[in-house]
């Protein structure tokens, strides 16, 4: 994927994990008879965004509160049977600084599998799941449910000798999606010690719209990125990482629709961005000025975006969020997405929206897609896409304008809406190999 829209970024890698310092590198165990776990939370060249909160930039941040590990066996007579559970919380306090032999910082803490925990001979699979709780804070607290229960709440009540499968799905309804982190991996534990890795990636993708000079009508209060579909369920599995080349087995896949079936009638579909124009504009609001909205008392809406963390270009208007990935329509000449100008009666101005149309250079490497449908991931879809009718796929970042990052906006460009027919989307997909969490014993210490 291209990354020409990309400045240099920070170098961002956190880890977890306890029982070992920093500095120690994760060693074979087959001989040292220890069974540990390190997971680690990295970040490469590439956008990462904060968790649980809104996306606001290309810049990376982190903030994940909570990892949930959870330890199957793997067996013909213990599938998917739970052995071992741990659910690490306050990660960003408890867990040290480093800096890796590559340069790249993070955070490591490592837990250590007691004697009572220990795992037998056998085949196993460990699952994890990173997202964000913050016990002190309502607004910063996961919205995903299992079933209809709370995710925090499903993982703290997993215990062993329950069960819990792959594919595990979860429902959002009140957001287009929410910033989460999962993965898995296969092992073998033998009557020594173990090493094994397990990569968590972003399960949602990223979207932000970011936008001057847009055309005056008489009522225009909003401005509005519209799907053709959306879903309100996440498949947490086909995971995949570019780190460790056998992660995932035979799940491994770049392109992933990792969201339920669609819903694609009016009523149903959330606005994956919605701008409200007077927040900007000052109390004043919306007015004319020849044939654009007049930014003439414009100011940066500090309820969403204070000014001690984010920086904008005078004259912009900016909205963004993660959204559950969702597959191209079955309606081939549909629009994936469209800008759509809103009247203060929450009417759409019929003779005023924007197509917006992927890449032909996106499209070509977008093959062999994964696409969650019937229970199942398969890789066939009865649907040809196009640079207007294509799928959101999931750890990938697409977006119209461009916000360098959160506090400086002199790199900024805006897309302009002035005198234009179609907008093109811009697409990271190096998203696909950042804010990977890796899960290892190590033996360096007893």
């Amino acid at each position: 994927m291209k990354t020409n829209h990309l400045i240099p970024l920070l170098l961002a890698l956190l880890t977890l994990g306890a029982c070992v310092s920093p500095q120690d590198e994760a060693t074979d165990c087959q001989e040292c008879n220890e069974q540990q776990i390190v997971i680690k939370l990295a970040s490469d060249n590439a956008p990462a965004t904060r968790a649980g909160r809104p996306l606001t930039s290309n810049q990376p941040n982190q903030d994940v509160d909570r990892v949930m590990l959870i330890v199957c066996g793997n067996d013909e007579n213990n599938k998917n049977t739970i052995v071992y559970t741990k659910l690490l919380t306050h990660w960003m306090t408890t867990s040290d600084i480093y800096i890796d032999q590559n340069n790249r910082r993070g955070r490591t803490d490592r837990v250590r599998l007691r004697e009572e925990e220990r795992l037998d001979e056998g085949k196993y699979k460990v699952y994890a799941i990173a997202y964000t709780y913050k016990e002190d804070d309502t607004s910063n607290q996961t919205q995903y449910k299992v079933d209809d229960e709370g995710l925090n709440e499903y993982c703290e009540s997993l215990e062993i000798g329950g069960t819990f499968n792959d594919n595990l799905i979860l429902s959002l309804t009140n957001a287009p999606g929410e910033e989460l982190f999962a993965g898995s991996q296969e092992f073998t534990v033998y009557d020594t010690g173990f090493t094994t890795q397990v990569v968590l990636n972003r399960q949602v993708a990223g979207i932000y719209l970011y936008v001057e000079d847009i055309p005056y009508y008489e009522g225009l209060a909003k401005l509005r990125l519209m799907p053709a579909a959306d879903n309100d369920g996440l498949v947490l599995g086909q995971f995949a990482n570019e780190d460790i080349a056998e992660n995932g087995q035979e799940t491994k896949g770049l392109y992933v629709m990792n969201g339920t079936n669609a819903k694609a009638t009016t009523e149903d579909k959330q606005p994956l961005c919605e701008i409200k124009l007077a927040d900007w504009l000052g109390e004043n609001g919306v007015r004319k000025d020849g044939n654009l909205v007049s930014t003439e008392n414009w100011k940066q809406p500090e309820d969403y975006y204070p000014k001690e963390k984010y920086a904008f270009k005078e004259g912009s208007f900016f909205g963004g969020s993660f959204v559950i990935p969702f597959a191209a329509s079955e309606t081939t000449t549909t629009n994936s997405l469209e800008i759509q100008l809103i009247k203060d009666d929450d009417s759409v101005i019929k003779d005023k929206k924007w197509r917006v149309t992927l890449p032909p250079a996106d499209l070509t490497k977008q093959t062999n897609i994964y696409y969650w449908e019937n229970n199942a991931f398969i890789t066939t879809s009865s649907v040809t896409e196009s640079v207007t009718n294509y799928s959101l796929l999931r750890n990938h970042l697409y977006y119209i304008g461009y916000k360098s990052t959160d506090k400086n906006a002199e790199q900024d460009i805006p897309q302009s809406l002035y005198d234009q027919v179609d907008i093109q989307l811009k697409v990271i997909a190096e998203w696909d190999i950042i804010y990977d969490m890796v899960l290892e014993p190590d033996s360096s210490r007893q």
